[in-house]
């Protein structure tokens, strides 16, 4: 990992509590939040097929754990079960893709202003924001820091947002969208697209901290809208 990225991971993570949902403390919701991290940093690929058998072999568990993984996946339309074909990686459709885009556009807009306008905010959360922002930018202008450093960071920032909102409920839903947007993630984040989002995000970073929530609430929708603009675009090349 980014040398940058991992001190931020590490030094933010108190400002965030563990930033692991409740569901994923059991066996195969660990199973599942692994393969699903590996299909969000792109080594897991839509079309691709995800066996019982070896990821069985590969986390030292009986095939029962990786079945239930693999429905916990499927349950966040993340991969289908296709009969003998077993579990394949989705590829969600162009009008999958806008509806749930433009959802999380309005919940990161509200989510965002909410943090910038909210009493009493942390200062050391403040601080972290723009700190990973500033660390989002190097990873963007790093050929060596990988996809999955930038999307470790960027949803750190998420959290801190969502913890500067004081809007728990939002913050659980837009990591369900999330989840459910995994399979292309690590086709939007190449390195002009982070380039893009990164400067983006200082911006809101800089919003959140001056409190002027219009132009939170406006980069929250933005950088959104801009990411489905950016995954459309490659969806047709």
């Amino acid at each position: 990992m980014n040398p940058e990225a991992e001190a931020f991971l590490r030094a933010s993570a108190p400002l965030v509590g563990s930033g692991r949902p409740a569901r994923d403390t059991d066996l195969p919701s660990q199973i599942a939040a692994a393969l699903r991290e590996r299909i969000q940093f792109g080594d897991l690929k839509p079309g691709d097929r995800i066996r019982e058998v070896p990821t069985a072999a590969e986390f030292d568990v009986s095939r029962g754990p990786v079945r239930d993984a693999l429905r916990i996946l499927e349950r966040d339309r993340i991969i289908s079960i296709e009969g003998r074909a077993g579990a394949i990686v989705r590829n969600l459709s162009v009008d999958d893709l806008r509806a749930i885009f433009e959802i999380r556009a309005e919940l990161s807009a509200y989510n965002i202003r909410r943090a910038a306008e909210a009493p009493n905010r942390s200062a050391a959360q403040l601080d972290a924001l723009q700190a990973g922002a500033s660390v989002l930018a190097a990873i963007a202008g790093s050929s060596e820091a990988s996809v999955s450093d930038y999307i470790q960071v960027r949803r750190r920032l998420g959290e801190l947002v969502s913890r500067l909102s004081g809007n728990d409920y939002v913050g659980r839903i837009m990591l369900e969208f999330e989840r459910e947007i995994a399979v292309p993630w690590a086709g939007v984040f190449d390195k002009p697209r982070q380039k893009t989002s990164s400067a983006a995000w200082r911006r809101i970073a800089r919003a959140v901290r001056r409190g002027d929530g219009p132009a939170a609430e406006d980069e929250g929708r933005r950088i959104v809208l801009d990411s489905l603009e950016a995954l459309l675009k490659r969806r047709m090349a």
